[in-house]
């Protein structure tokens, strides 16, 4: 007899995170909507993580492992699609977990409602280790909810700053990313915003729920500890990709995804205090070739960095924008 397909296929790339793996997969087991199969993605992890995996998987049947060289988080988590059989797709990273059992359950009401979305996202929240504290994200308390449409769904976050494209906060159909071929890029780095211009080009359908158990643990070697050269220019690469084609769409996303395009570019900017006085000179060379964007600034950050553009010009507005990160 076949066994049926499961309505979650839950995808962990892992890799040098034995000290979180335990309370990640957990927090997957402990939830009361079992309709699911646990993907673990050994990405060649040198530590005790691939033992932990396989110890899973002889106790929970749900459990599947996959051990394989190391290829970075992009390939993980192309493993892990090509492997899931389930109706929609959950990411998640071996340090985060989901801090309510029910949130499986809460996804699944929205998920098999008469026109379901193919992306359903959700808010998160932020695990503080120096603090021991849990803080909701800082989103701002105006979104509207009942929105239709992927224009003005697209367009509400963006005004207030709340779209993140990390894969994890959302919930997948897995018909939409096999059908359009959306696996995330290998060998570079900003994956994330490549693959989220890639979805949101497409125009899937979206809901925002105001649910926020998934809880992202902020390391102190985070990406903005990081962030090198080579970073930036896979950032700057993908921002002029997106931001030309973006420009010549003739239809009513185009402002919209041109929008996000100029909160990335304001993040860009930010982001160069972390290089040296060289490599900054480099690539302000680039951004002001996309200064273009900013008249498409919809969100509060990427107002900021206009308004000050225009005040001082391109170049003192990242000197300033760098004394502030800098020093705060």
């Amino acid at each position: 007899m076949i066994k049926p397909a499961p309505f979650f296929s839950v995808i962990i790339p892992v890799y040098k995170a034995e000290a979180f793996l335990d309370e990640c997969v957990k927090s997957v087991l402990l939830q009361t909507f079992d309709d699911y199969e646990l993907i673990l993605v050994d990405d060649g992890s040198p530590d005790n993580c691939p033992a932990i995996c396989d110890e899973y998987a002889k106790k929970e049947s749900r459990i599947a492992v996959i051990h394989k060289a190391n290829g970075g988080a992009s390939s993980a988590r192309n493993v892990g699609i090509k492997a899931g059989k389930g109706k929609y797709l959950l990411f998640i990273d071996s340090d985060d977990f989901y801090s309510d059992k029910e949130f499986f359950n809460k996804l699944h009401n929205v998920l098999t409602k008469k026109d379901a979305p193919q992306l359903l996202h959700f808010l998160y929240s932020e695990y503080h280790p120096q603090t021991d504290e849990c803080k909701n994200a800082v989103f701002s308390q105006d979104i509207n909810l009942s929105l239709n449409g992927t224009s003005d769904m697209l367009a509400e976050l963006i005004k207030n700053d709340s779209l993140f494209v990390s894969p994890w906060s959302f919930a997948f159909s897995r018909e939409f990313i096999i059908n359009n071929s959306l696996y995330f890029a290998e060998g570079i780095k900003s994956e994330d915003i490549e693959w989220g211009m890639r979805v949101f080009n497409l125009q899937p359908t979206i809901q925002i729920i105001d649910e926020r158990a998934y809880v992202w643990r902020m390391q102190e070697d985070s990406v903005t500890h990081s962030i090198d050269a080579a970073h930036m220019q896979n950032y700057m690469d993908i921002l002029k990709k997106f931001a030309y084609d973006f420009e010549y769409r003739n239809d009513e996303i185009k402002r919209v995804l041109l929008g996000y395009m100029a909160y990335q570019f304001s993040v860009f900017c930010g982001l160069l205090h972390l290089l040296n006085k060289d490599e900054q000179k480099q690539f302000l060379k680039d951004a002001l070739q996309l200064k273009w964007l900013l008249k498409y600034a919809s969100g509060a950050k990427a107002k900021l960095v206009k308004k000050l553009c225009g005040l001082i010009g391109l170049r003192l507005t990242v000197k300033v924008l760098n004394f502030y990160l800098k020093h705060r």
